[in-house]
Parts: C-alpha cells; sequence; structure tokens
C-alpha cells in the first residue's frame, strides 16, 4: 500500500495508519487518506489466515 500512496503523492496531501494489528498470516488494516482537495478515503482491509481478503473502502 506504500507504493500506492508514494506514486499517487502529487495529489495526496496526508495518510494516517489508523489501525494496524497482524496475528500470524491474519491481519486487520486502516487507513485514513486526505487528498490535496480536501476530500478523504477510508480503507479497511482483513486478511484472515493468509487467505481471505476482504476489503472496504468509502469516500467523503
Amino acid at each position: 500500500m506504500l507504493k500506492v500512496l508514494e506514486r499517487y503523492s502529487d495529489i495526496i496531501r496526508s495518510f494516517r495508519i489508523a489501525k494496524f494489528e497482524q496475528v500470524g498470516t491474519s491481519l486487520r488494516l486502516r487507513v485514513e487518506v486526505e487528498f490535496i482537495d480536501g476530500s478523504k478515503l477510508y480503507i479497511r482491509e482483513t486478511v484472515i489466515e493468509g487467505a481471505k481478503r476482504k476489503a472496504i473502502w468509502s469516500m467523503r
């Protein structure tokens, strides 16, 4: 994910990793991205036992 944020750094004002938890091959990640126009993107990603993956995003 950091590579994507770096790639689009010209339109991103800031980002914050709100949560990162990892146990074995499972993880939870929440990221808040603020763009230069003031809009915000909220990303939630969950990986269960390294296989199942669920990603949710919303823009405000």
